[in-house]
């Protein structure tokens, strides 16, 4: 059996799921709405919470949001293009999420676990995978079928910026 076919259109502050019907596009229902935030929340259990629960976290974990202005950047050009409004950059300013220098890679976020008990690293596009995971995951519950995707990115995506969505 084929499988369905999904658009996912990750945006840098939502993320929207589309499909097509006999009789036109239509857009896969949330409880909360049509879109799901494209936020991301690490516990300190190790769970990770994706879409409106992180959106409405309290402070029990680390929030990333507005991931997708670091996607295929490197540290200068994110400071370059203002990034640090959004982020902290700086090891001396409080924060739970970072954006660091590490193991050789240019730019990844340190998410400072709950409660002291040490730091996780990871790169931009793994935070956005779980954004567009769970929007797969969604759209497959919703349509009750396995789906394939296409991930729509912004026009003035860069290679870099490409293959680091493609991640």
């Amino acid at each position: 059996m084929a499988k369905a076919r999904i658009g996912i259109d990750l945006g840098t502050t939502n993320t929207v799921v589309g499909f097509v019907y006999d009789d036109g596009p239509a857009v896969v229902p949330r409880d909360a709405g049509r879109i799901m935030p494209s936020v991301v929340e690490y516990l300190a259990s190790g769970d990770i919470q994706v879409g409106e629960p992180a959106d409405r976290a309290e402070p029990e974990g680390a929030v990333v949001r507005s991931v997708k202005r670091l996607m295929g950047r490197t540290w200068e050009k994110a400071v370059e293009e203002g990034s640090d409004r959004y982020f902290a950059f700086e090891p001396e300013r409080p924060a739970a999420v970072h954006v660091r220098h590490r193991d050789g890679h240019d730019l990844t976020l340190e998410i400072s676990a709950p409660g002291g008990a040490g730091a996780l690293a990871v790169f931009p596009h793994e935070v956005s995978a779980r954004i567009l995971h769970e929007a797969r995951r969604h759209a497959e519950a919703a349509i009750g079928t396995a789906v394939e995707a296409v991930v729509t990115v912004p026009a003035q995506f860069g290679e870099a910026h490409r293959a680091a969505t493609l991640k």
